[in-house]
């Protein structure tokens, strides 16, 4: 891969992954949360008759918050290290800088770790993946990055 400054274009084909790809490895992501996380959930248990009790609900709060956030550890450690999710690297997927598309700097992942939750508002973040050219959701456009499958062979004319 050819060394690319901040604005320069990039050197190498690549495609924009779209909102279906996209939402594929988001379900991916979750089942696999999910198994890593269930050693935590496993103590989560929901009893019917405490309900009312605010210290077992305070309880059952806690543990799920720690359980979302471990999940949430787990999703930074893989934008970090791999540069994708396990469901973005099942469909050989890469968060990247939007300009250059070199790895996404620590910078820019906590950005667009942030900007989901303005992302989340009725889906609509999510929604402009499948509207915008460059396939960028909301949080993409606030870190400035894009998510995307190189392609063998030199950058071709479009």
């Amino acid at each position: 891969m050819s060394t690319v400054e901040k604005n320069q274009k990039p050197t190498e084909a690549v495609t924009y992954v779209g909102f279906w790809i996209r939402f594929m490895a988001f379900i991916v992501d979750n089942i696999v949360g999910a198994i890593l996380t269930l050693p935590m959930v496993k103590y989560i248990t929901l009893d019917l008759t405490q309900i009312s009790n605010p210290v077992y609900m305070q309880a059952l709060q806690t543990k799920m918050y720690l359980s979302l956030g471990l999940f949430f550890i787990i999703i930074l450690l893989c934008w970090r290290y791999l540069n994708a999710t396990p469901g973005k690297l099942l469909f050989k997927a890469h968060i990247v800088d939007a300009n250059n598309f070199k790895p996404a700097s620590n910078r820019q992942l906590f950005v667009r770790a942030i900007a989901y939750i303005p992302s989340c508002i009725f889906a609509l973040g999510f929604i402009c993946i499948g509207l915008d050219k460059k396939k960028q959701g909301w949080h993409d456009k606030l870190a400035n990055t894009a998510v995307i499958i190189r392609q063998k062979g030199p950058l071709t004319s479009e």
